[in-house]
């Protein structure tokens, strides 16, 4: 769905151009040539009998096809439906199918979650079922190959203890393997000198649903501050995260490593690594009679398989009070066996008011399987063009002059900087990262914004 209704999402692309969806009170498809020019747009028809009209969910621009999916509502289900559009016309096929039909469970309905592959060769749908007074989830799973054949089905329950509504954690592999990283207790104080840890569930599904196993993740000694998942290379999959053994749920003491192998139906003991004094002054930039004890408010936003192999883990520094703020990023390196290679800081201060509507702060990341480079791109302080060289960092407002930058990071942990855009008028576009479409060209699109207007900008990097 489009994260800003005003600026249409790109989703997908072809040898004729972008296709993206827009919100004009009702969904809108649009076809931009590959130059990003304005073609076509086509308003979408979701309405079935005389009155009703079903949710759209998701829209998906797979194996040279636009599939749409919504949802309707019934007495004691639950339907999700998907159809073709013409790429043509941007029409209906009228094609509609049911792909899920869940009944409801003591007053609770399903909700429906979707899932592409790295190179976009599988499509995961799977539908969950939370019934919160009987603390059980249930799953049921379809994975999609060319032409929406179906690769394989699976049905699975998890029981929680105690958490909020959330989002999984969800991976799909290109050789058509599934995890999902599921929160079942969350922390919290049980006790007058007792805080409870979270505590997840690791579901895989790997062997064409052959193999489908839960593993629980919990540490009894240290407290999960941020995970993520990612399928490997040689095995089916890597998980990393922040630890503490305090339960400063903003705070962490280090990183944590884990791999899996499901057929064998083994979850590795974790590696845990602690942050150096150096590297937390250097993080949070503090004054030596302020040295931070631990990483404060960094989020970990992304964990990345590379192209030898190794996992490349990123977080942010981001402040939530009411003047919100991102700052510093930080990347680090670790073999598929566990070995932290290494640690990198990209510096930078951005600070944004609460006021204002739109997010022109934070990054985005251009990550080619097949690149040895990992690519970042934000906005930044014009005066902060000499990086990693500067005396100084200066703080960007958001407002008024800046520039774009694309920080590369290699293998090896070597870092390059280059400016590829500059706003030096205040009636400029100013770029939005969080607002992007990543091609597997390698390339990536990010939404401008200046007054009542929008662009696109193109970005293309080289190996």
């Amino acid at each position: 769905m489009p994260s800003n209704y005003d600026i249409p999402s790109i989703f997908g692309h072809d040898e004729s151009g972008y296709y993206a969806l827009s919100y004009e009170y009702k969904y809108v498809i649009e076809h931009y040539d590959p130059e990003l020019k304005f073609k076509r747009k086509k308003e979408l028809d979701l309405k079935y009998g005389w009155w009703s009209e079903r949710e759209l969910l998701a829209v998906y621009h797979f194996h040279d096809k636009i599939y749409l999916f919504s949802s309707e509502n019934r007495l004691r289900r639950k339907l999700l439906y998907v159809e073709t559009l013409d790429k043509t016309t941007l029409n209906h096929n009228n094609d509609e199918n049911v792909i899920l039909n869940v009944r409801n469970m003591r007053g609770y309905s399903a909700e429906f979650h979707f899932k592409s592959s790295r190179l976009e060769q599988k499509l995961l749908v799977y539908s969950q079922l939370d019934v919160t007074s009987r603390h059980i989830s249930d799953l049921n799973f379809i994975l999609f190959g060319k032409d929406l054949e179906i690769d394989w089905e699976h049905t699975e329950r998890i029981l929680f203890e105690d958490r909020p509504v959330g989002n999984n954690i969800v991976k799909v592999s290109d050789s058509g393997n599934a995890f999902l990283l599921s929160l079942v207790k969350e922390e919290k104080v049980a006790g007058l000198f007792y805080i409870q840890n979270s505590k997840y569930v690791l579901l895989a599904i790997t062997e064409n649903a052959k193999n489908a196993h839960q593993y629980p993740l919990y540490f009894p000694l240290h407290y999960i501050h941020g995970i993520q998942i990612e399928p490997g290379l040689d095995h089916d999959m890597s998980c990393a995260g922040f630890y503490s053994p305090s339960s400063n749920i903003n705070a962490a003491d280090g990183i944590f490593y884990m791999t899996l192998n499901n057929e064998a139906k083994k979850l590795s003991k974790p590696r845990f690594y602690e942050f150096e004094e150096w590297f937390l002054n250097d993080a949070m930039q503090q004054k030596p009679s302020k040295e931070p004890k631990q990483l404060y408010y960094f989020d970990l936003d992304h964990f990345i398989l590379q192209k030898n192999g190794d996992f490349l883990l990123l977080a942010e520094h981001k402040r939530r009070n009411f003047n919100r703020s991102y700052n510093n990023i930080m990347a680090a390196c670790i073999s598929p066996g566990g070995i932290l290679k290494w640690k990198k800081l990209i510096l930078k201060k951005q600070y944004r008011a609460q006021v204002n509507n739109r997010n022109f702060l934070s990054y985005c990341v251009l990550a080619h399987p097949q690149y040895e480079k990992v690519n970042l791109v934000f906005n930044d302080h014009p005066k902060n063009r000499q990086w990693p060289d500067e005396d100084r960092i200066y703080t960007l407002n958001e407002d008024g002059k800046l520039i774009l930058k694309v920080i590369g990071i290699n293998t090896e942990g070597i870092l390059s900087s280059s400016i590829v855009y500059e706003k030096t008028k205040n009636n400029m576009p100013t770029p939005i990262p969080l607002q992007h479409y990543v091609k597997l060209t390698n390339e990536i699109v990010i939404s401008a914004k200046w007054f009542n207007e929008y662009s696109y900008f193109k970005i293309g990097v080289n190996e």
